[in-house]
């Protein structure tokens, strides 16, 4: 269903269609700008999880005890950004993964070579939100494909597959905005 689609092929006008390429590709800019500064924002959190999990057991254990704390506020930061960064696109998804791996990952190692146990529960957060993003991404996509099948259930007749009066109409409208916006004259006989 895409912009070429909605209009007959004669009613495209290269003005209206090159505007409208180019608002797709600053939308495009925008989802990519912001999924960027998102990644961003969660490698800082990853940062600061590193910084925060440099206390030693042998420390106050109070400040032990908080900066453990702080991390796992950060963990749940960390998940909230990816599942922003779900619902902007798909790209989003893969970015938010692949982040989520790399989470996985220096965790891990800071386990093994620190041999301190108590990142343990950040790598269940990050299995957890790795989790969590998968079913949100599951349902957008799920919901999106019912989208377009009630789209075309309500603009197909259900007998012929040909499109119905509700079709006619909406391509009625968009062709005269389209004229209306060109100071063009449109008639219509049926």
């Amino acid at each position: 269903r895409g912009f070429r689609s909605k209009m007959p092929k004669d009613f495209i006008d290269g003005d209206l269609l090159d505007e409208y390429l180019k608002i797709e590709k600053k939308k495009k800019l925008e989802k990519l700008i912001s999924i960027v500064i998102l990644s961003v924002l969660f490698v800082s959190m990853i940062i600061l999880q590193a910084l925060f999990g440099r206390v030693e057991v042998h420390d106050n254990i109070e400040v032990y005890a908080f900066f453990k704390s702080i991390q796992g506020v950060i963990s749940v930061i960390q998940i909230l950004i990816t599942v922003i960064m779900v619902t902007i696109s798909v790209n989003g998804y893969y970015t938010a993964v692949t982040l989520f791996s790399l989470n996985f990952v220096i965790i891990t190692l800071r386990t093994i070579y620190t041999k301190d146990f108590g990142s343990v529960p950040g790598l269940s957060m990050s299995f957890a939100g790795a989790i969590i993003i998968f079913i949100i991404h599951s349902y957008i996509v799920r919901l999106s494909r019912k989208e377009k099948q009630l789209f075309d259930l309500a603009h197909t007749d259900a007998l012929t597959d040909l499109p119905n009066r509700r079709a006619l109409k909406q391509e009625m409208m968009d062709v005269s905005n389209k004229t209306d916006m060109n100071n063009n004259k449109f008639d219509f006989y049926l």
